[in-house]
């Protein structure tokens, strides 16, 4: 079946049991967009669209000054495949996002896996993914010519920013991400703006296996539409060599992490995690290492108030903390298991982002 919805500014509906396969070479061909609307249940659907699976967004109405909110919205029990977002908020958020649900689903053969863009003024506040499987590592194979598309792959890309310089700055607050399976050649990237950081952001039972090394040198961070002002070094941080990267954030907490290299060799410098401008980073319980030497498992660059627990780091792991204009004060160790030969902390064992 060839089908696209999309529910504009409704109220109390329900999707269930649908099965929506669009051609995965086709733009602006979405699965379910609920637009500034509330009250939706959707599940036990399969999606497979050349854009983005489930979509929610918050337009203007013509002639009406504010927009309406998208709330109360669950979606569970669905598979997604996508040839850009599986399930995503925004880019068109000039209304708010609140009390929004994801639970119990598969993304497989996607760009990103769970992925806002948040540009016009929105705020988005308690959004919760739970129980989730992405594997963006599936190439996406075209099933009339048989050829294999690849991409730069983001199973999770949380970004604020403004889409022009009349826009306003909106918030990305209150948001867990829990029981997450992630395989992926690509990074988890989790950001914003100085201005306005990210609040309360939550990632806990997580594991990732990161199956490949994408290209990070020059990349920038996806932008999700075409015209719009250009990022700064102080919001865009692809270019970083680490599986999870995080910038411009208040309350950041990481709990029971483990992340894993199943990577070809030759082994590339990789953290594992590394956070810059982060205020109030909490990471216990975190298992596994970098990727080669030269970097050090956890990379901080202009962090305050960093408390790591309970770590079990991998053998080889040459260095736990390295840092970028961190000081030592800012960062607390306790309860960590390290191999004997690791250096605790080392100053410029860190990926340098900004000149």
């Amino acid at each position: 079946m060839f089908l696209s919805n999309c529910m504009n500014f409704s109220q109390s509906f329900s999707i269930r049991g649908v099965n929506m396969v669009t051609d995965m070479r086709g733009p602006n061909t979405d699965g379910i967009d609920p637009d500034a609307s509330r009250n939706v249940f959707i599940s036990d659907c399969y999606i497979e669209t050349g854009d983005d699976a489930i979509c929610l967004k918050t337009d203007k109405l013509p002639g009406v000054p504010t927009a309406g909110a998208c709330e109360h919205v669950v979606v569970n029990h669905c598979t997604l495949i996508s040839d850009d977002s599986a399930m995503k908020l925004g880019t068109a958020s000039w209304g708010d996002f609140h009390d929004c649900t994801f639970s119990n689903c598969t993304i497989t053969g996607s760009h990103y896996g769970i992925a806002m863009y948040i540009k016009d003024g929105g705020v988005v506040d308690g959004i919760t993914f739970t129980n989730i499987t992405i594997d963006t590592s599936v190439a996406f194979r075209d099933k009339q010519t048989g050829e294999s598309h690849h991409w730069i792959e983001y199973p999770v890309f949380l970004d604020l920013e403004k889409r022009g310089e009349g826009s306003a700055l909106g918030r990305i607050r209150n948001v867990t991400l829990s029981d997450i399976s992630i395989s992926t050649k690509g990074r988890v990237l989790v950001g914003s703006v100085p201005e306005q950081p990210l609040e309360n952001i939550t990632l806990q039972h997580i594991l990732m296996h990161v199956t490949g090394f994408e290209p990070v040198e020059k990349q920038h961070k996806p932008r999700g539409v075409g015209k719009i002002r250009a990022s700064t070094p102080e919001n865009d941080y692809a270019d970083v060599p680490a599986a999870m990267i995080f910038d411009n954030v208040r309350g950041l907490n990481l709990r029971d992490v483990r992340l894993t290299w199943n990577a070809p060799p030759p082994a590339q410098d990789r953290h594992a995690i590394y956070a810059a401008r982060v205020t109030d980073f909490s990471i216990n319980g975190f298992t596994g290492g970098p990727s080669g030497t030269k970097l050090a498992a956890v990379g901080l660059e202009k962090d305050k108030s960093v408390s790591i627990t309970g770590t079990r780091l991998d053998p080889d792991t040459a260095i736990f903390v390295g840092t970028s204009s961190t000081p030592t004060e800012e960062i607390t160790l306790k309860a960590n298991k390290l191999p004997p030969a690791t250096k605790l902390v080392e100053d410029g064992a860190c990926y340098i982002h900004l000149p």
